[in-house]
């Protein structure tokens, strides 16, 4: 019950920053979604977490597109 409204929060605070075009907050957010689905997929292989890492690419993709392609 807790990893539902903590997914929420993390999803809106990433929408946030895509909206403000925090292109190094974006690309963080990306990489935290697809260490969560890496890591869930490999603690529970048949669960849904694999479906997460194309969300993850296409974060770490929209923070390029935001012009966060140097930063860190």
């Amino acid at each position: 019950m807790l990893a539902a409204p903590l997914m929420w929060l993390s999803g809106y605070l990433l929408e946030a920053a895509i909206r403000r075009g925090d292109a190094p907050t974006v690309k963080t957010g990306g990489k935290a979604v697809i260490g969560i689905a890496v890591a869930g997929a490999t603690v529970i292989p048949r669960s849904g977490f694999p479906a997460a890492l194309p969300i993850g690419y296409w974060t770490m993709r929209r923070a390029r597109q935001l012009g966060g392609q140097d930063s860190g």
